[in-house]
C-alpha cells in the first residue's frame, strides 16, 4: 500500500479556480518564492506521500512537466486527458492507474497550504480514515474566531482522501457508465495519454455529484485556516483546532 498525492492541474472553471490566462493557467505562473502554487503544493506534500500523480491535460501537461522538472523530480506518474470530464473521472483515473489499496490525496493546485503540525496531522487522520473505507473530504475554512460550521458556509479549499478501491466500488455503484467508460478509456490509454475519442465518451460530472453526495461511506475533516492571504498562491497558517 502506498499514498499518492494525486494533482488535478486543471479544474473545471466553477471550482475555485478563477480566470486563467489563455497561454499560461495561473497555477503555473512563478509568483512567491519564486515558485508556481503547483510547485509549492508539490513540495508541501513530498513528506506526506510517498508518490506523485498528477491529473492534467494535452493543453497543460507539458507546464507540469517542467514546473516538476525544475523542482528536481522525475519519478512520477500522470495522466493526460484530451479532454476535462470533470472531477469524477478524474478521480476514477488515479484510482485505476493505482492499486486497489492505495490511499490517494487528491487536491487542486490553485491553493498551496502552508506545512505544519497542524497540516500534517490532519492529512495523517485522514489517511487513517481511508484506510478503513472512508471516502474522506477535508473541508478548509477559515479561521473566524467561532468554528461554528453551518448550511451557508462555504469552504476556502478542500481535499480528498481515500482507498482506491473504495472510490471505484461507490462509483460503480452509483455512476456505472462514468466507471465503465474509464475504466475502458484507462485501459487503451498509450503511455500516459488517454484516446481522445474514448475521453470524448465519459460523461462529465463532479465526483461529489457522482459519489460523495450519494454515499455511506463519507466522512469530513473541518480544518480552520488561519492567516489567509488573498492571493493565489499566499500560504495558509492553519491552527490547532480539528474536527472530524
Amino acid at each position: 500500500m502506498e499514498t499518492k498525492h494525486v494533482i488535478i492541474s486543471q479544474l473545471p472553471q466553477d471550482v475555485l479556480m478563477g480566470k486563467r490566462s489563455p497561454n499560461r493557467p495561473n497555477e503555473f505562473l512563478e509568483q512567491g518564492q519564486d515558485k508556481s502554487a503547483f510547485q509549492l503544493l508539490v513540495e508541501n506534500n513530498l513528506v506526506l506521500c510517498d508518490k506523485i500523480m498528477v491529473i492534467g491535460q494535452v493543453s497543460n501537461f507539458k507546464f507540469s512537466r517542467n514546473a516538476l522538472l525544475k523542482l528536481g523530480i522525475y519519478n512520477y506518474e500522470e495522466i493526460i486527458e484530451a479532454s476535462s470530464k470533470n472531477t469524477a473521472a478524474d478521480f476514477a483515473f488515479a484510482a485505476f492507474e493505482s492499486n486497489s489499496d492505495d490511499i490517494l490525496l487528491i487536491s487542486h493546485s490553485f491553493f498551496p497550504i502552508q506545512v505544519n503540525d497542524y497540516y500534517r496531522n490532519t492529512i495523517e487522520h485522514a489517511k487513517k480514515m481511508a484506510a478503513n473505507g472512508d471516502l474522506v473530504i477535508i473541508d478548509f475554512y477559515p479561521e473566524d474566531g467561532s468554528h461554528d460550521i453551518n448550511d451557508k458556509s462555504i469552504p476556502i479549499s478542500k481535499m480528498y482522501c481515500f482507498k482506491a478501491a473504495s472510490y471505484l466500488e461507490e462509483l460503480q455503484n452509483f455512476e456505472p457508465v462514468i466507471y465503465f467508460s474509464v475504466r475502458r478509456a484507462h485501459f487503451k490509454k498509450s503511455g500516459s495519454f488517454i484516446n481522445e475519442l474514448l475521453n470524448e465518451l465519459i460523461p462529465s460530472q463532479t465526483a461529489e455529484n457522482a459519489v460523495f453526495k450519494k454515499s455511506g461511506k463519507v466522512k469530513t475533516i473541518n480544518a480552520f485556516l488561519s492567516n489567509v492571504r488573498k492571493s493565489n498562491v499566499g500560504g495558509l497558517g492553519v491552527n490547532k483546532q480539528l474536527q472530524a
